[in-house]
């Protein structure tokens, strides 16, 4: 009887080895992706900055519940948002205030984001924002009178 209820207990141990080994596996092969676990509005929050995928001049920047929103890049505007059900609200003041709503699909693993505006019906995908990398002109050189030019023969 003894020997019964070792072997059962042993099985047993052999079994939740066998899954933990299972477990970590799987994550090694998942690789560490950090919005896996977040809820969809701690992505936005997280990556903060978002520009629209045709149109780079479109930024919209997510904190908790409020932020900024741009169209041509220069001029933000405040916003105030919110996410319920799969739809985003998002209210703003540009010449009038403005409230809009749109169906959210927030991509974790990209991470990108595409919202459908309720009211057109138009769909626009959002991934993060780039920094745009500023190229110093190459000025000419400057020749003032009186300044000597050599001429390599």
């Amino acid at each position: 009887m003894k020997k019964k209820i070792a072997i059962i207990i042993l099985a047993i141990f052999g079994a939740l080895a066998i899954a933990f080994g299972v477990f970590l596996i799987i994550n090694a092969v998942q690789g560490e992706d950090p919005y896996r676990k977040m809820a969809e509005e701690e992505v936005l929050i997280d990556v903060k900055k978002w520009q629209k995928q045709d149109e780079p001049t479109v930024i919209w920047e997510f904190g908790e519940g409020t932020g900024k929103i741009t169209t041509n890049k220069t001029e933000y505007f405040d916003m105030e948002w919110g996410m319920k059900d799969g739809v985003l609200s998002i209210k703003t003041d540009w010449l009038t205030a403005l409230k809009d709503e749109f169906d959210i699909t927030v991509d974790k693993s990209a991470p990108s984001f595409t919202v459908v505006s309720k009211s057109d019906g138009k769909e626009s995908t959002f991934v993060p924002y780039e920094e745009e990398e500023e190229t110093e002109e190459e000025l000419p050189e400057v020749m003032f009178p009186g300044d000597e030019v050599t001429v390599d023969e």
